[in-house]
């Protein structure tokens, strides 16, 4: 991370040392920081950034009117396969496009399938059904007594 915001600390420690006539600790006054916090500008002006947040630097270059970069946010790669989906999400090898979703971003879940309609049986299907009953109705009126049919049969 260091890296990436090495600029920024140049161009934040240059700003500070414009600053410089006055005192470190009236700088962090004057910045509306603590007065403790003028060990850090003083780090920061002799380039010694290793122990400064980007979270600090940032709230500094508000404070001194300078642009402010978005913070990198830290996302954890799909284990199946290494790529950001989400953080902590998993796509199982699932093919298709990647997602790449902002920060803040809101998302909406898929809507659930819609069943099918209804269909309801037409009087042609009742008319056969009934039929198929009086079918097997007739058959076992005409079976002796005494002698049940099967399912088998």
């Amino acid at each position: 991370m260091l890296a990436v915001f090495a600029d920024l600390y140049a161009q934040t420690s240059l700003s500070v040392a414009a600053l410089r006539p006055r005192s470190y600790r009236r700088i962090a006054t004057d910045l509306g920081l603590s007065p403790s916090a003028a060990g850090m500008l003083s780090d920061l002006v002799r380039g010694r950034y290793d122990h400064i947040s980007a979270e600090h630097l940032c709230d500094l270059r508000r404070r001194l009117d300078l642009p402010v970069p978005p913070l990198p946010v830290p996302a954890r790669p799909c284990p199946t396969c290494g790529i950001v989906h989400g953080d902590g999400l998993d796509c199982h090898g699932q093919p298709g496009d990647v997602t790449i979703i902002p920060p803040g971003a809101r998302i909406i879940p898929p809507s659930p399938r819609k069943r099918p309609p209804y269909k309801r049986p037409t009087w042609a299907m009742v008319r056969a059904l009934q039929a198929e009953i009086d079918r097997l109705q007739t058959e076992l009126d005409q079976r002796p007594s005494g002698q049940a049919g099967t399912w088998q049969e």
